[in-house]
């Protein structure tokens, strides 16, 4: 429960390598900050207050879908993602998604590689349908992601 109250700050924490102390403040409701990979919580928050926040979580049939726990994506952001934010997202709950647009099919395969390693849970490969390669997206097709985002389109492929 505790770790769904933290889903935005852990997956900071994650992407940049830091530990979190300290409390966090949602209005009138306190939780706990987690520390290491472990995910342990640093000191005692008010449980109580802690289960409210944790009653005004969503859960969406695209929760269901994609097989996680929050209904939160990470953007493909082009070429601007990274194995580790991917994974971290993933890992915290939500779906984290790498950009593959101007990667080469080998870059696709170390990074899904890379992502894999870090993680079990589903995440995506991005394209810009725009300027897509063949040859990329055929490679990002035999990894077999859980999802394949696509964005941009041009006109004439409305």
């Amino acid at each position: 429960m505790r770790r769904r109250t933290k889903f935005l700050q852990y997956v900071i924490a994650q992407s940049v390598g830091i530990a979190l102390t300290g409390l966090c403040k949602f209005d009138d409701l306190v939780c706990e900050y987690f520390i290491g990979p472990d995910q342990k919580p640093c000191g005692a928050a008010n449980p109580w207050k802690a289960l409210v926040v944790e009653e005004f979580m969503i859960r969406t049939t695209i929760c269901d879908l994609l097989d996680v726990e929050h209904p939160i994506a990470l953007g493909g952001m082009g070429s601007a993602t990274s194995p580790a934010l991917v994974a971290a997202v993933s890992r915290a709950g939500g779906l984290g998604a790498l950009g593959c647009h101007y990667l080469t099919p080998d870059q696709i395969q170390e990074r899904a590689a890379a992502i894999r390693q870090e993680t079990k849970k589903p995440f995506g490969l991005n394209f810009l349908t725009f300027d897509t390669r063949e040859d990329s997206f055929a490679a990002a097709l035999e990894l077999r992601p859980s999802v394949m985002q696509f964005a941009w389109a041009r006109p004439d492929q409305d």
